[in-house]
């Protein structure tokens, strides 16, 4: 009876030493945990503590085979995953994340010369050439591309010299992460350096910005994706300033003039415009005399339209009026018109045998006075030489030099966006 008691005693004491060990062990545990550290306990007891600062990073919050892992805080969880390349559900044929290269992809920010973007991060020109491609481009560009894996990101170099200029510029892609950056040459610096300049794939939106003389690089920057087509459309030729711009659709064409109409610049080609449009003709002989004048200034609705070449025969002979480069100008209602002739024909005995005196213009309407509601219909349009820079001709039956004249012939070099087809129908 008594070996009996003291069987019982002891068992019940080595439950009790056992009891307090895993309670230790418990405890010692979680103070570790606590402190970021591992731990790994075996079913028979035992543990081990792992310092390894790898362990922090793991991402497998399962515990298995005893297995407690240090949960990261929400801090933690955001700064180690804040880099990790932006995935979706489905791709588009050819779309490829830019982490797919062989070189881990992505912006290696160790090559770039940064500049800040506002407040949503930092972006900058590659430097490695193993990694961009780089163009020289015209101050009239229309270039396509695509970014791929091994070309991450392409750079377009141009100029601006001849005093400030207005640039004109649309961007276009199917990719919608793709950005367009601009980038000026600082000297100071020695490096191009971001100048807020920054565009978006968008099919309708144009972006206007006044450059300097200088150095420029237009980058299209990748967000993650790549293998998507972009079409870059520049125009940076005019000068800028002036208030009244005539853009084509696909920017090739940049037509700007001042308000007086008095210079017109057409991508960076300049030319003066006349104030008025003036033709006279004096014909006299032994049979009497015919003067003619026909003027037309103070232009209202002064509109470009396009270039063409241009052959009309003269009034009262056979010469023609013809110019290989002609710049073609409509004028709408308050434009100013004034004619007048004075003929007179004798016979041969000296007698007045046909007398015209008068102040109408080629449609009978006693001049001055200004195109109006009577015109609505017509087709005023003035002839511009390019070449020798003056009017040659004023399409347009108020002019008295229009009439009984066959019509022009024009043949389009450069229609402004269809308005020239338009307005001419």
């Amino acid at each position: 009876m008594r070996k009996t008691v003291l069987k019982k005693a002891t068992t019940m004491l080595l439950a009790l030493v056992l009891l307090l060990s895993m309670s230790s062990i418990t405890a010692l545990a979680e103070e570790l945990e606590q402190n970021d550290v591992l731990v790994t306990v075996s079913d028979a007891g035992d543990y081990d503590v792992t310092d390894d600062p790898a362990a922090d990073n793991a991402d497998n919050d399962d515990i298995a085979g005893g297995q407690v892992e240090h949960e990261l805080s929400d801090q933690e969880f955001i700064e180690e995953h804040a880099a990790e390349p932006q995935t979706r559900d489905l791709q588009p044929a050819g779309r490829r994340s830019a982490s797919d290269a062989e070189d881990a992809g992505g912006l290696d920010e160790s090559n770039l010369v940064e500049a800040q973007i506002g407040t949503d991060g930092q972006w900058g020109l590659e430097q490695s050439r193993a990694r961009f491609t780089q163009q020289n481009i015209p101050a009239v560009a229309n270039v396509t591309g695509r970014l791929t894996t091994s070309n991450l990101q392409s750079q377009y170099s141009f100029s601006i010299t001849g005093g400030t200029k207005a640039m004109y510029l649309q961007f276009l892609s199917g990719e919608h992460t793709y950005t367009l950056a601009l980038f000026q040459f600082v000297p100071s610096a020695n490096q191009y350096l971001f100048t807020g300049v920054q565009l978006a794939p968008s099919n309708t939106s144009t972006s206007i910005v006044n450059l300097p003389n200088g150095q420029y690089i237009l980058a299209v920057i990748h967000n993650g994706w790549v293998g998507t087509d972009y079409n870059i459309r520049m125009n940076a030729a005019n000068p800028a300033g002036m208030n009244r711009v005539f853009l084509s659709a696909n920017l090739q064409t940049a037509v700007h003039s001042e308000s007086d109409n008095s210079y017109i610049y057409i991508n960076g080609a300049g030319y003066y415009i006349p104030s008025e449009y003036r033709r006279t003709s004096n014909i006299s002989g032994s049979w009497g005399y015919d003067v003619m004048e026909s003027i037309l200034d103070q232009f209202a609705g002064f509109d470009p339209l396009g270039i063409v070449t241009y052959r009309v025969q003269n009034h009262g002979d056979s010469t023609f009026i013809t110019s290989n480069n002609a710049l073609v100008i409509r004028v709408g209602q308050g434009t100013s018109v004034f004619g007048h002739r004075s003929r007179r024909v004798t016979n041969s005995m000296g007698q007045v045998i046909e007398r015209e005196f008068n102040f109408n213009d080629g449609k009978g309407q006693v001049t001055p006075r200004r195109l109006d509601w009577r015109d609505i219909n017509d087709k005023n349009i003035l002839i511009y030489c390019l070449d020798r820079q003056e009017f040659i001709d004023w399409a347009g039956p108020a002019n008295l030099f229009a009439r009984n004249r066959p019509s022009p012939t024009m043949t389009i070099v450069l229609d402004f966006d269809n308005r020239l087809r338009n307005y001419l129908g």
